[in-house]
């Protein structure tokens, strides 16, 4: 049976990051300002195990990454990736052989490899965190197998950045696990590094410190499972970590939140860590689920097109692909911005996003679009918005629907947001809920058409020409706006 599906040719990029503990490799559906990642792979390796000792690499690791690595060249192959980028890092700069294995590499994918240093490691890595959050300021840190790689980002810019002897596998093998010991190896090569002072913001990433995160949001009972853009307070952070360094294995076995292949890194992470949040001393820990791979794509980006906003961006491949009709977003969003005068340019931002998501549940059963929806936009791995921002968007979303502002799915995440979070999602779900049932969807025929919330009443201005839109449920969608803002509505036709 042929079914004379049409596939719309994508311009494929993969990166393929040769680290100390794994290999990695992802696949983007393009080298955009917005990274959507569409393969997602890893295989634990551990070929920088006790590089620092031998000199060499792993035999068993390099072992393991050659017979494991044609896998991801077949993948590739079939996948039509246009263009694969081969970025090695520590192991492989330190080790005697990694030249060698690099090589054979080289010869399953048929491509160039790039062998960063240090630096260019730790500046790739802070192009990542610019590029999942712009406007970043203060120090991030990437810590790996073999390395951790600091840097100083000020004003949403690279300032410099070093890379440190202090990865955790590397840590497991040249050290050992005792507390003591590792705490004054860590803080000897700490106190050599007279740019870490304290910073308002600290940014943490790479995967044992997301996997931290993880495992710091299980036991907060924190509503939104999402690592990237997770914030809490330094303070809390610290006597996060100071635990997570004294867990035995056995504790940490029983969290489904760290994968097994980490739990023997966990507590070297958690200190490592810790101890730079002591020096930092920072207001804020942020994580970041972007690093080196989508650095490294946002580097080779042109000056203009990393002004890129990523979650427009985003938000507008979506609605593109996903709504009824070509989003006429200019005539949606100017409808209802003028309901929210005072916004400042990030609500504005938000509400333009709202718009361009506003009709991505329309292929839903009518009965559930509205929680489908809410729950498809928090899980959607959006960048360059904040969590509580993110509960908003869905909210807003969910509510122009139709969705029930009381239903019992809604608790854990909107406990996010505070009462005008809340009513600025109520407003604009329902001005755009509205919006949609006047226009049919077709937002250009709002042009003639204007709703207004004054200090008594709701007001629908509509001129006489467009009449013939309204209908018995624009009318019972305005009585049920106005009465849950305890108003009354009016219809006016000039």
């Amino acid at each position: 049976m042929t079914l004379g599906i049409k596939l719309r040719k994508e311009d494929l990029k993969g990166v393929l990051d040769i680290g100390s503990n794994s290999i990695r490799l992802v696949i983007y559906k393009s080298a955009s300002r917005a990274l959507v990642p569409v393969f997602n792979e890893r295989v634990i390796c551990k070929i920088g195990y006790n590089v620092s000792e031998t000199g060499y690499l792993n035999p068993k690791g390099v072992e393991k990454a050659l017979k494991s690595l044609p896998r991801f060249e077949i993948l590739i192959r079939a996948m039509g990736v246009d263009e694969l980028y081969i970025l090695a890092t520590a192991a492989t700069r330190e080790a005697s052989d990694g030249k060698e294995f690099l090589s054979n590499v080289k010869k399953i994918f048929g491509n160039s490899i790039t062998q960063l240093s240090g630096i260019e490691e730790a500046r790739l890595g802070a192009c990542g965190v610019l590029c999942g959050i712009p406007g970043a300021d203060g120090i991030s840190g990437d810590l790996g197998g073999g390395s951790l790689e600091l840097t100083s980002i000020r004003g949403g810019a690279y300032e410099f950045g070093q890379s440190l002897p202090l990865g955790h596998l590397r840590l497991i093998t040249t050290v050992g696990l005792k507390p003591e010991k590792l705490s004054n190896y860590i803080e000897n090569i700490l106190s050599s590094c007279s740019y870490i002072t304290e910073n308002q913001r600290f940014y943490a990433f790479g995967g044992a410190w997301r996997a931290i995160a993880r495992l710091h949001m299980v036991q907060t009972g924190y509503p939104l499972r999402v690592v990237h853009n997770y914030t809490i307070t330094g303070d809390m952070a610290s006597e996060f970590c100071k635990i997570v360094s004294g867990m035995s294995e056995v504790s940490l076995r029983n969290s489904d939140a760290i994968p097994n292949q980490r739990i023997a890194s966990m507590p070297a992470s958690a200190l490592i860590l810790q101890k730079l949040i002591d020096r930092i001393k920072p207001k804020e820990v942020i994580f970041s689920a972007l690093g080196i791979r989508e650095g490294f794509l946002y580097d080779r980006l042109s000056d203009k097109e990393k002004l890129g906003d990523p979650l427009l961006l985003v938000c507008k491949d979506i609605g593109v692909n996903e709504s009824r009709f070509p989003p006429e977003v200019i005539y949606l969003s100017n409808w209802v911005a003028e309901l929210f005068p005072n916004d400042k340019k990030d609500m504005c931002r938000l509400l333009t996003a709202v718009c361009l998501l506003a009709d991505i549940g329309w292929s839903e059963h009518p009965d559930y679009r509205a929680e489908q929806a809410y729950f498809r936009i928090l899980r959607l791995p959006l960048v360059a918005i904040t969590h509580k921002e993110k509960a908003m968007l869905a909210l807003a979303v969910y509510l122009r629907y139709g969705g029930d502002i009381n239903d019992h799915s809604l608790r854990a995440v909107i406990k996010l947001l505070n009462e005008d979070d809340i009513e600025w999602s109520y407003i604009l779900g329902s001005a755009i809920g509205i919006a949609e049932k006047l226009s049919g969807g077709k937002s250009k025929l709002l042009d003639g058409s204007k709703l207004c919330i004054g200090s008594e009443k709701v007001e629908l201005h509509i001129i006489s020409s467009k009449v013939g839109l309204l209908s018995d449920e624009v009318r019972t969608r305005l009585s049920k706006f106005a009465k849950k803002l305890k108003k009354t509505f009016c219809l006016y036709v000039t």
